[in-house]
């Protein structure tokens, strides 16, 4: 950039300057600075009579070209700043508006993206997941109170407790030989997924245990687990075709 706005007179007159050179800012006032020292050599030890109205307008004639001088100087300051003014302005508006293109552009692509993860993140409806809950001592107290019963067979009410699901007397079920008892009372309860007594098992559903050790509760056998639930669903169904309500009219 070549600011150069006072034009030499001559090739050979000084000129005032500011301009780039190489990277670098150069300003001279020469021109200026001529003037400035023409001023102190004509002025320097210049007595005025200020008593005569020519001495008085000579020295105000003198005070107003000091005055110009330094008017001129500042007018200058003001000329020569003027074009690296426009300048500046130019590049901060031209970058302030490729910023704000690339904040649309950020903009954009972020809703974009936002828009996309919404799509693969969409969340499902929930699945119902049906848990069966172990029955409570109270739940078994009250809903199976009637199948608990040892006076009760597996065919109805009044049938010998050692009447099998088939109606026939067949007496207590026993366990394959040499078939190891591994089964707890509390695991069966468990894979049954509510509470049954061991007297029910025995009474209602012909089921004793293969193992007992002293007075410890007895075990049994996978055998006899396959046999408790046959028996059960037996029983189960019995009890349904007995008091249903087409039985009971």
């Amino acid at each position: 950039m070549n600011i150069e706005l006072i034009e030499p007179e001559t090739a050979t007159e000084p000129q005032d300057i500011a301009e780039i050179r190489d990277g670098a800012a150069v300003v001279k006032l020469n021109r200026t600075e001529a003037g400035l020292l023409q001023l102190r050599t004509e002025l320097a030890g210049k007595v005025y009579d200020l008593t005569t109205v020519k001495g008085d307008k000579e020295a105000r004639n003198d005070r107003l070209r000091c005055v110009g001088l330094r008017a001129n100087v500042e007018k200058l300051r003001k000329s020569l700043k003027a074009p690296a003014l426009e300048f500046g302005r130019l590049i901060d508006s031209e970058a302030q508006r490729i910023a704000a293109a690339e904040q649309r552009q950020q903009a954009a692509a972020e809703a974009a993206a936002q828009a996309q993860a919404a799509q693969v993140t969409e969340p499902q409806p929930p699945q119902q997941v049906l848990k069966a809950t172990p029955a409570t001592a109270d739940a078994t107290d009250r809903g199976i109170a009637a199948i608990v019963s040892p006076g009760v067979g597996p065919m109805g009410a009044g049938q010998p407790a050692d009447a099998g699901p088939t109606g026939g007397n067949v007496g207590r079920l026993q366990p394959a030989a040499n078939e190891p008892a591994t089964l707890t009372l509390g695991m069966i309860c468990e894979r049954l997924q509510f509470t049954v007594r061991a007297d029910f098992l025995a009474d209602v559903l012909h089921v004793s245990p293969a193992r007992v050790e002293g007075k410890r509760p007895g075990t049994y056998t996978e055998s006899q687990f396959q046999t408790i639930c046959s028996q059960l669903q037996s029983h189960i169904s019995a009890m349904g075709e007995l008091y249903s309500p087409e039985k009971a009219a």
